[in-house]
């Protein structure tokens, strides 16, 4: 057990930081701003800890407050000049106790295939398309949300799929990558969930936070957090390919709440 400076203090870094982050250095100047708050930061929340982890060891993180919003990853390590994420393996967890849960399940994984994945869904509005789907679309575009189709996740999905056997492996893409589609498998048999796709963040009323799959029917396509409350997961991994999905509201006691949460 180590002291940290005040959580004052603290705060105003992490935040600084954060909107560093956010924009690209436009010189040097910048940059090395940038780097002073990196090693700044270091040297108060992982420093003092230096001696006590292995070189090129695991670290788990149970962050508290506004560490929920710090990229561990990133500090800097002025004794070797390296990012945190080059020098050893980083891992969150939202407590402890949700942690020794996690190690304490046995799982044999028969029966299992490895990937399921969706990417690349339609956005744009179909004929056919009802009004209630372009109305819950709309909401969010005047939110200044915008669903432009984001094709790479296309070709990122085709490369990570082409790493398993045709037999072990499901994808949709376009159209095919529905809400429905991922409510209707057997979510159970995969191991890896992968979703490439737009994301969408309420920091005011988590539940309205959701990933953003194409719409089918009278279905949106975008699969909130209470959906992904229901959904019968079993997976050893879920990847969120998409924009700020470690994002949600900061609940005293509870910490972040969001879409990370509900999986």
């Amino acid at each position: 057990m180590l002291p940290l400076p005040a959580r004052g203090r603290i705060s105003a870094e992490v935040m600084a930081l954060r909107q560093q982050l956010n924009h690209r250095p436009t010189d040097e100047a910048e940059l090395q701003a940038y780097s002073d708050r990196a090693v700044t930061l270091y040297g108060w929340l992982f420093a003092p800890a230096n001696s006590l982890v292995k070189p090129g060891g695991k670290i788990l993180i149970v962050p508290d407050g506004i560490l929920h919003y710090l990229p561990f990853e990133v500090l800097e390590r002025p004794e070797t000049n390296r990012f945190l994420l080059e020098d050893f393996t980083i891992a969150y967890a939202p407590s402890v106790s949700t942690y020794g849960h996690l190690r304490n399940q046995r799982r044999s994984g028969a029966g299992q295939r490895s990937l399921l994945a969706f990417a690349d869904p339609v956005f744009a509005k179909a004929a056919a398309q009802p009004v209630e789907q372009d109305l819950v679309r709309g909401i969010y575009e005047r939110g200044g949300v915008q669903f432009v189709r984001l094709p790479n996740t296309r070709k990122e999905v085709e490369s990570i799929a082409s790493l398993y056997k045709p037999t072990d492996r499901k994808v949709y893409f376009g159209r095919e990558a529905t809400k429905t589609a991922l409510q209707h498998e057997h979510l159970a048999g995969y191991r890896v969930l992968h979703l490439a796709t737009h994301a969408i963040v309420d920091e005011r009323v988590p539940a309205r936070s959701g990933v953003v799959l194409s719409g089918s029917g009278a279905e949106d396509g975008i699969l909130r957090v209470p959906d992904v409350f229901n959904l019968d997961l079993d997976a050893d991994l879920v990847v969120l390919s998409a924009c700020q999905t470690g994002l949600g509201k900061l609940v005293k006691g509870e910490g972040m709440v969001g879409l990370t949460r509900s999986f």
